[in-house]
């Protein structure tokens, strides 16, 4: 075992002499021509500046970007309030239509579950009044019943409704 180890140093003992030989020549040539280890180094220098500089401008941009909640990072500094006031008021908009069309999504359901005209025409009287009632006020539409396009029902009862029933929808001015 000690034999091995023996080995091992003197195989670094031989090295060690051709590094210090190198390392001599390498200086030499340095001391004997500066731009030889000079230009390496500013060429490394400018390189890893150039890097630096490009990581930290992106993360700016990126973060000014983020902030901003646009690709344009500059003059921006109140979008983000008025992005989020806008999209309040969207979203109000939003859940009144949702709100409106209700009462129509909830019997064109009624109609294609139980299309039998004389269940819908009862359900019309019992449940169209309540719809009605959460609709938002001083509306000027109504809601009418019109199987293939002849109107047979309309709600609110009012004068200009009473004169709907029979009114082809499909025909004339109004498709």
């Amino acid at each position: 075992m000690t034999g091995g180890g023996t080995r091992v140093s003197l195989a670094a003992a031989a090295i060690i002499p051709a590094l210090r030989l190198r390392l001599k020549g390498a200086i030499g040539a340095g001391k004997a021509n500066p731009y030889i280890v000079i230009t390496p180094l500013l060429v490394f220098t400018t390189i890893l500046a150039v890097g630096v500089w490009g990581v930290l401008r992106g993360a700016n941009l990126d973060a000014a970007a983020a902030r901003c909640n646009s690709n344009i990072s500059s003059m921006c500094p109140c979008s983000t309030a008025a992005q989020s006031r806008l999209d309040g008021l969207a979203l109000n908009l939003e859940l009144s239509f949702s709100r409106a069309a209700l009462p129509v999504r909830q019997l064109v359901d009624l109609i294609q579950h139980f299309p039998h005209y004389a269940t819908i025409m009862s359900m019309w009287g019992d449940w169209l009044p309540n719809w009605w009632a959460s609709a938002p006020g001083a509306q000027s539409v109504c809601m009418v019943m019109a199987p293939q396009g002849i109107i047979t029902a309309a709600y609110p009862d009012n004068p200009l409704t009473r004169t709907l029933p029979g009114l082809n929808i499909l025909d004339g001015m109004y498709r």
